[in-house]
């Protein structure tokens, strides 16, 4: 990961720009814009050479192909006993976060933000991660911690990316999930077995914009995976008519496993 370049390409040059005309315009008055005019040229010149958007996905990319063997590796499941995963469709949700892809274990720490109920573990990482839609202006925002960009491709990227990844055996469901930094080395994990006995239902919601997977488990809480699925985005979900089949397979298969 290659944090330098990184933030290089999620720095905006707006602020540098403003510094070096101000100091052109001052400049006269006693030599005042002197300051603003060498602060700005200064900055501008060390983003010179800014990274194309090929270049972020690419690293992201690197991480997305390494996310089953993670997945796998936390549950001990190897090349030997993989066979004890049935045949129903693993599920891969989320990506760049323009929406909180990570779930909690307790509906306690449910976040209701612009009308969007978002979970997460309380982590400082993720804390900082919340991708906040403004509906009125069509304006995407970040808390701090968070950088957006829209690429020379029109498609937008954060600074954080997060994923979840289901997978299933005859008697649980696997869910492991990651979210990180591209700009610095943080990173955080959460991964949990749920016994279909503990679970009541399955269901998504699918919007315009987001997505989410829900599991409602018996004791009254609520697994939510959400994910941006709106355009202007390099999505790293499976396919929708995936999930809905996936979903769907699911929900039998736990119907069965509570009439046996």
């Amino acid at each position: 990961m290659d944090y330098i370049e990184n933030r290089k390409y999620f720095s905006s040059k707006g602020i540098y720009i403003f510094l070096v005309i101000l100091g052109i315009l001052t400049f006269p008055i006693y030599f005042i814009g002197v300051i603003p005019l060498s602060i700005g040229i200064v900055k501008l010149l060390k983003l010179k050479g800014s990274p194309s958007d090929s270049f972020i996905d690419k690293q992201v990319d690197a991480e997305y192909e390494e996310l089953v063997e993670k997945a796998f590796s936390k549950f001990e499941i190897t090349k030997e006993n993989e066979d004890k995963l049935i045949e129903i469709e693993p599920l891969i949700l989320g990506g760049y976060m323009l929406d909180v892809a990570y779930a909690e274990e307790s509906a306690q720490d449910k976040i209701t933000s612009k009308g969007l109920n978002i979970l997460t573990n309380g982590s400082s990482l993720v804390d900082k991660a919340f991708a906040l839609w403004d509906t009125k202006k069509d304006h995407k925002k970040t808390k701090s911690g968070m950088k957006l960009k829209e690429g020379k491709d029109k498609i937008n990227r954060t600074s954080t990316v997060g994923w979840s990844i289901l997978f299933f055996s005859e008697d649980e469901v696997f869910l492991y999930q990651e979210i990180f930094n591209l700009l610095s080395p943080e990173r955080e994990e959460f991964y949990k077995k749920y016994a279909y006995k503990d679970i009541l239902s399955v269901s998504t919601e699918m919007e315009t914009a987001y997505s989410r997977f829900i599991m409602e488990m018996s004791n009254g809480d609520k697994k939510v995976i959400s994910w941006y699925a709106g355009n202007n985005n390099k999505s790293y979900s499976s396919e929708d008519s995936t999930i809905d089949k996936t979903v769907s397979t699911l929900k039998e298969y736990i119907r069965e496993k509570k009439r046996s």
